[in-house]
């Protein structure tokens, strides 16, 4: 990065958020949270995000350490339930309308026009950046989405669930496409990920796609901080619990796999994470637990002997392989967990597997093997660094009318 061309010009940087990008607990907001930071160090950052959970209220008055002038706006379930049925009625998908707020179209259209160049951190937010403004602006899509709703459409057994599904699908990659044909760059978190959605993409704009991969905070995810036994024979899974990959994967493991392993190795299985769903909560036994929210997930690593992503689907880079990898951790996964991860499966602390059997027997040799992962650590720390791909961010965002590939 050429520290001349960075400091010449000072520069405004809008980035607007669907979710607060603090406290960093969570897939978005960590992305957003480490990238905003290293914006922060070369730009202005103007910052418009929402809270959409009442939780998160208590951390607003923190965001001005991380930007320099921050618009937040409370949006509730409720607010965007009636989003999602306004968009069944308009004929949008509901991506586009979920996150809708007036007074947050206002604002943004305002600040548009003064920012030399604009972030915007998801689909969800790209309505807030009128027409004229676009190609000045970078959307960072992080997943293919739209290929996600497709596969849950797949899945599922509710007619009702499976229109809505297959609808949302078809919608929204109408509307991604329309989006990188009018924003100057368009980024995902992965190669896999980058070259799946550029071959859905006609040829024109194939050189608009850029891969953003997620880094990994190897200082703060350090096993060396924290002076604790490892409990034997202690699996543990960590991940927001309302999110319907993660739901599936535990109970996959808790009802296909677990069950094996038993059999052989009196093992407890610890699920780690917020708002765990009914499903998830059902699961709870004398071997299985359910934390909930927890203010660090890093004991609970700590104290693992494995950590098991068991992912029936996975978009995207999973950051609770990269922080479990990054605690040296040994790890075992199916195939759909190491999704844009081929570097960090190269690994021999990873084990993969795809069916209960050879889950199973994944497991039990790495719990029989009791080894730290200290080769895993040193993949992430070594590949997945936060400042390169702020460093590719910035290049976009500083050549705010050139394409991204000038």
């Amino acid at each position: 990065m050429n520290q001349d061309v960075m400091t010449s010009t000072p520069k405004t940087i809008l980035v607007l958020c669907h979710r607060i990008p603090f406290p960093a607990d969570k897939g978005d907001k960590i992305r957003n949270y480490y990238l905003i930071k290293s914006l922060a160090s070369h730009f202005k950052v103007i910052l418009g995000c929402f809270i959409d959970q009442p939780y998160d209220q208590m951390y607003q008055d923190q965001l001005p350490t991380l930007a320099d002038s921050v618009y937040c706006r409370s949006l509730f379930i409720r607010k965007r339930a009636w989003n999602a049925c306004h968009a069944l009625f308009i004929g949008t998908s509901i991506t586009e309308r979920f996150y809708s707020d007036a007074k947050m179209a206002d604002w943004a259209a305002e600040q548009s026009a003064h920012a030399d160049a604009i972030l915007v951190a998801s689909s969800a937010m790209a309505q807030y950046v009128p027409a004229q403004h676009r190609s000045k602006a970078v959307l960072d899509f992080v997943d293919y989405d739209s290929q996600k709703w497709r596969h849950y459409a797949s899945q599922t057994d509710n007619a009702l669930k499976a229109w809505i599904y297959r609808r949302e699908a078809r919608k929204l990659q109408q509307y991604e496409k329309l989006l990188v044909a009018e924003f100057k760059a368009a980024c995902l978190v992965s190669n896999s990920e980058a070259q799946q959605f550029e071959a859905d993409l006609p040829s024109a704009l194939h050189h608009k796609i850029v891969a953003l991969p997620n880094g990994i905070d190897v200082d703060y995810f350090n096993p060396q901080l924290f002076e604790m036994p490892i409990e034997a024979g202690l699996i543990v899974f960590t991940g927001e619990m309302n999110y319907q990959p993660n739901i599936d994967a535990v109970i996959w493991f808790a009802q296909r796999v677990l069950p094996h392993i038993q059999s052989q190795n009196k093992v407890r299985f610890c699920i780690v994470g917020r708002h765990p769903s009914a499903e998830v909560l059902a699961l709870r036994n004398d071997y299985i637990e359910v934390t909930g929210r927890v203010e660090d997930v890093r004991p609970y690593l700590a104290r693992a002997q494995l950590v098991v992503a068991p992912m029936q689907l996975a978009r995207g880079i999973k950051n609770k392989v990269l922080e479990a990898m990054a605690m040296a951790k040994p790890i075992v996964a199916t195939q759909a967990a190491l999704f844009g991860l081929e570097t960090a499966a190269q690994t021999d602390a990873i084990a993969i597997a795809d069916t209960p059997e050879l889950f199973a027997d994944a497991c039990l040799k790495t719990l029989a093997a009791n080894e730290h992962a200290w080769a895993s650590r040193d993949v992430v720390a070594q590949h997945f660094c936060w400042q390169a791909s702020a460093n590719t961010l910035i290049s976009l965002l500083i050549n705010a009318n050139d394409g991204p590939n000038a």
